[in-house]
């Protein structure tokens, strides 16, 4: 259980409130093998739906240049499938709360939380893929740059190749004081996650430390979020979304008993997205969004089923390489189609219409999908051994958390 030292001062009402809870609540360390698979199936297939949202983008001409012929009802319908991108990121947001947020309330409530061997952990996992993905990147932006220009990749602009970027991405601060590094614009969403998991744990202190150590934590979640009121007030406002992901490890009923029920929801919540945003405002929608996605994982939770999915070891395996995917497959897919095309713009702006724009969507995403899993075997399979690495040189046991 959860309690305070002697030593610290009475807890106001509303956190004494959440320490009851807490209190109240099971969180187990341990996630079955069913809400593992589901994690891995979601963690892959969200993975592909933001490159299917690239491809599509640089494959199909914008739907507001096509011709009046080509909107059909099926047109529509392909189009609504290909737009999921922003979607599939909140799908990211919610799955990580659940993994990294829930894992830190599991390990206060054990006692075992270490706030070192918490941030080594992260940094492994972030930086084993982060900083080759960067030199991969800019290695290709540049020699694509080189030979025909500055161009419209990635809405990519002089800034994003500065010293200033470089140095901003490297400490995740893209989409803060900087632009993401070049045409990778799906490192924006990176900075959002690493300030995730630097403020969720500071916010908590008053449950895991104690005297001068509560004080300096409270005060660097104040400083962290004075940081991000001034920089990216919409940050603080996607850890909403982030955070139901806590809340699905630790609810104690389920929103939808019938788990095809939630997927089915959260597929109508994914569709419906673009189409509500000019209605409601972009929080309300995002969050609907999560609350849609994080039934699923509630529903699995409290499945009688605790067994793993089918083809759970193909769940793990794609979801093995899908963080690296997401961080290289937008400096590949456009440094491909610029060299194919021979000019600066990688946009191909074909009709949809007959088999060369699928030909060309299902030929990108294979060769994108194998780099994908190539770079992996480099980085993202070897982020044990740099935790191993990071904890000895620091001097730490392992430890939770």
């Amino acid at each position: 259980m959860i309690s305070s030292a002697p030593s610290v001062p009475p807890l106001r009402p509303a956190v004494a409130s959440l320490a009851r809870f807490l209190r109240s609540v099971r969180i187990g360390k341990q996630i079955t093998p069913r809400v593992s698979g589901v994690l891995d199936l979601s963690r892959w297939v969200a993975a592909a739906l933001v490159l299917v949202f690239h491809l599509g983008t640089n494959v199909l001409m914008p739907w507001a240049e096509l011709p009046v012929e080509h909107r059909g009802a099926w047109q529509a319908l392909l189009y609504a499938l290909l737009n999921c991108g922003d979607q599939a990121v909140l799908w990211f947001f919610v799955s990580s709360g659940f993994l990294v947020g829930g894992g830190v309330l599991a390990s206060i409530q054990a006692r075992s939380f270490v706030l070192a061997g918490y941030a080594v952990n992260r940094t492994a996992r972030i930086y084993a893929v982060l900083i080759p993905a960067l030199v991969l990147g800019y290695v290709l932006d540049g020699a694509r740059i080189f030979q025909y220009g500055l161009g419209s990749a990635g809405q990519e602009t002089p800034e994003a190749y500065t010293a200033w970027a470089v140095l901003s991405n490297l400490l995740c601060l893209q989409t803060l004081v900087a632009p993401p590094l070049g045409s990778n614009r799906p490192l924006w969403s990176l900075a959002y996650e690493v300030w995730y998991y630097a403020l969720f744990p500071l916010l908590l202190a008053p449950f895991w430390a104690r005297g001068r150590g509560m004080v300096a934590a409270l005060a660097g979640a104040a400083a962290i979020l004075a940081f991000l009121l001034v920089f990216n007030p919409g940050m603080l406002g996607s850890f909403l979304v982030w955070l139901l992901g806590v809340a699905a490890r630790v609810c104690p009923w389920p929103l939808l008993r019938s788990q095809r029920g939630a997927w089915l929801l959260a597929a109508l919540a994914a569709l419906a997205y673009p189409f509500l945003l000019p209605l409601l405002p972009s929080g309300a929608v995002k969050l609907l969004v999560g609350i849609a996605f994080a039934s699923t994982l509630l529903a699995t939770r409290f499945s009688r089923n605790d067994g793993a999915l089918p083809f759970a070891e193909w769940h793990a395996l794609f979801a093995g390489f899908s963080y690296s995917l997401y961080l290289v497959h937008a400096p590949i897919l456009h440094s491909v189609l610029t060299f194919l095309q021979g000019r600066a713009d990688p946009e191909l702006r074909l009709l949809p219409a007959g088999l060369a724009p699928l030909l060309w969507g299902v030929s990108l995403f294979v060769l994108l999908a194998v780099c994908g899993y190539v770079f992996s075997c480099f980085t993202e399979a070897h982020t044990d051994r740099l935790r191993v690495a990071l904890t000895q040189s620091l001097g730490l046991r392992r430890r939770p958390g």
